[in-house]
């Protein structure tokens, strides 16, 4: 199909004419507001690339691509709110995404040139145009048609179709893009701890879907923008960990011309951040806290949570207490969501032993052995996660002892000190927030004075 349009036919055939399709064609952009460090080509080989041609106008290279920049040129049609001039490319081999955002005002339209003498005018939206050595493809995925052809051939392509102009059809064929999946989420709210519940996103079967493309665009730790992206043969998918944030998943289907359909309808995804105090530390994914410490949550702004059983819910708070010695259920969920996700807080389990040797000491006499033994639940090593003070004192005055540690025990020799007996030795082990982990204390004796002579004597006379 001609366009109907005869001005604007004439027009793009001569301009294919007066602009030869040179790969060495350059020149700097007119008055299309590109920046002047913009390069004149792009080649990418085993990754992908993003591109900001100008605000607005977002272009994808697939891998093994190589696309040019040529100078601007007046555009072709007078649209509302359409700039006065039209970026120009030129795809030598490979794929490139077209998105233009049609909220901009101006917005910029492009041209692209392609092998087999294919041109391809995109006024708006996503676009997508692949040129192998068997055929170049040219897509309207969304947005505004494309005015597209070969030669003086010119149609147009309308959104949700594709033109393909190959060895075999000169002329071209046109074909409908494939249908867009219905995209669902099960576990969408999750912990930034390793849920046991991972994220699984799932999506109806296109048919003639080659593979199907996911996106996965959000918010990360920090308000760093991320995009992930993932090809899968299957239709369904576990998110791999993510950090906290909130998250916008999408799935398209792919063709046997690698065509993606529409993105299926955005499923919302969060992670809520989980941080924990000084000296705590996860056992099995849950996290172990000292006495009356808090854990912070992040990212759960706009969620409700109810505790233990209850279902009363309320706004989610910043943080979460562990205010006694019994494990703590919290339940997070959307507003008007049925999804929930369980937070579990568990007291620290330390065990903790200090052996004095003697237990009957005296001085003057030799040193007291000392030994800290600290384990972690059921006799495991102490968690990384707990650093071990030790403070040693006789009487009111702090002294300084040479710890030997070997593992999770340590051992110390403990002399008479310069003062006045008797001495109360006490030793207290603590963690960096200074949490108690263990203390114990032994009194030390002065040795008895023996009886004199002279006070037998008085005893026995006076028997």
């Amino acid at each position: 199909m001609l366009l109907s349009n005869l001005p604007l036919r004439v027009w793009l055939i001569g301009l294919v004419v007066a602009t030869p399709l040179a790969s060495s064609a350059g020149g700097a952009l007119a008055s299309a507001g590109a920046p002047a460090t913009v390069p004149t080509q792009w080649e990418t080989e085993g990754a992908t690339k993003s591109i900001a041609l100008v605000d607005g106008v977002q272009l994808v290279l697939a891998s093994n691509t190589q696309l040019l920049r040529r100078a601007s040129i007046p555009a072709p049609m007078h649209i509302k709110n359409m700039a006065e001039r039209t970026y120009v490319l030129e795809l030598v081999r490979g794929r490139v995404d077209v998105d233009i955002d049609m909220s901009k005002q101006p917005y910029y339209s492009v041209m692209l040139y392609a092998p087999r003498r294919v041109t391809a005018y995109l006024k708006g939206g996503r676009s997508t145009v692949l040129a192998s050595e068997q055929s170049v493809v040219v897509a309207a995925v969304t947005g505004a048609d494309i005015s597209a052809g070969n030669a003086d051939q010119w149609r147009p392509i309308h959104v949700g179709t594709a033109l393909a102009v190959s060895r075999e059809r000169p002329a071209g064929e046109t074909r409908v893009l494939i249908e867009r999946p219905t995209l669902a989420a099960d576990n969408s709210l999750n912990l930034s701890l390793g849920n046991p519940k991972p994220t699984v996103l799932s999506w109806t079967g296109i048919a003639n879907a080659q593979c199907y493309r996911l996106t996965l665009k959000g918010e990360s730790f920090g308000g760093q923008r991320a995009t992930r992206t993932f090809e899968v043969k299957r239709t369904s998918f576990e998110l791999p960990a993510l950090p906290p944030g909130r998250y916008t998943a999408a799935v398209s289907a792919l063709d046997t011309w690698q065509l993606e359909s529409a993105e299926s309808n955005p499923v919302s995804v969060r992670v809520i951040g989980v941080e924990l105090p000084e000296g705590a530390y996860l056992q099995a994914g849950v996290p172990q806290l000292g006495e009356m410490q808090s854990i912070r949550l992040t990212h759960a702004d706009g969620l409700e949570m109810a505790y233990g059983s209850g279902t009363v819910f309320g706004p989610a708070p910043d943080s979460v207490r562990m205010s006694s010695g019994r494990p703590l259920l919290a339940r997070l969920r959307e507003v008007g969501s049925s999804q929930e996700v369980a937070l579990r807080i568990e007291p620290r389990a330390v065990a903790a032993s200090i052996v004095f040797t003697p237990t009957r000491a005296q001085w003057p006499g030799k040193p007291i052995s000392v030994s800290v033994s600290l384990s972690g639940p059921g006799g495991t090593p102490l968690p990384n996660a707990i650093d071990v003070g030790l403070d040693t004192s006789i009487n009111t005055d702090a002294i300084d002892v040479d710890w030997q540690q070997a593992g999770n025990t340590w051992t110390a020799q403990i002399a008479q000190p310069p003062t006045a007996g008797p001495w109360v030795l006490r030793v207290t082990a603590t963690d960096q927030a200074g949490q108690v982990l263990a203390r114990d204390f032994m009194e030390i004796a002065l040795p008895k004075k023996p009886l004199t002579s002279a006070a037998t004597d008085s005893r026995y006379s006076s028997q």
